[in-house]
């Protein structure tokens, strides 16, 4: 039975360049594969996908993972990030994640019991509705009055959905 030691790497053949490498799982030698990985370059679709294969099944250690999440905060703090937008959250999305509000959406479904007001079915995905819009009247966003539990296929019939009320008054 062969030894597993260093007499068991095989020697094969660089892709690119026909060189001799003594890797039993390297394609191709260093320089080859520095030359491929470079800035500027583009790999090819193969390269791509075996890259891809490579990275299926394997995890990161927990300082890789803390590492990674520790550029992307630094990315966010610079501005550097795709999704920073200057640290700006508008008035309405702050209300709407608010405790106050989803508050107000809980008393407006135990009010009604979890059924749709319109077509009166239990179970769905259900909405809570203002019956005056929320950005055109800001002292009912909270008023249990202004509210009613909705289905998503009847909420998106109402004339508040999406706007429509300000067309409609237009």
């Amino acid at each position: 039975m062969p030894s597993r030691g260093r007499d068991y790497i095989k020697s094969n053949i660089c892709n690119n360049c026909s060189k001799q490498i003594s890797s039993h799982y390297a394609e191709r030698c260093k320089s080859c594969a520095m030359k491929i990985t470079r800035k500027g370059k583009t790999p090819s679709e193969s390269t791509i996908k075996n890259s891809i294969k490579a990275r299926i099944g394997k995890k990161l250690s927990l300082a890789q993972r803390r590492n990674m999440s520790l550029s992307q905060q630094k990315r966010v703090k610079d501005g550097r990030h795709h999704l920073f937008n200057g640290g700006i959250t508008s008035v309405n999305e702050k209300i709407r994640k608010s405790l106050e509000y989803k508050l107000w959406r809980e008393s407006v479904y135990e009010r009604d019991n979890y059924t749709c007001v319109f077509c009166m079915i239990k179970g769905k995905r259900l909405n809570a509705d203002h019956i005056k819009p929320f950005a055109y009247y800001p002292e009912l966003r909270f008023a249990i009055d202004n509210g009613r539990t909705l289905c998503v296929e009847c909420h998106k019939k109402t004339n508040n959905y999406l706007n429509r009320w300000i067309k409609k008054q237009q």
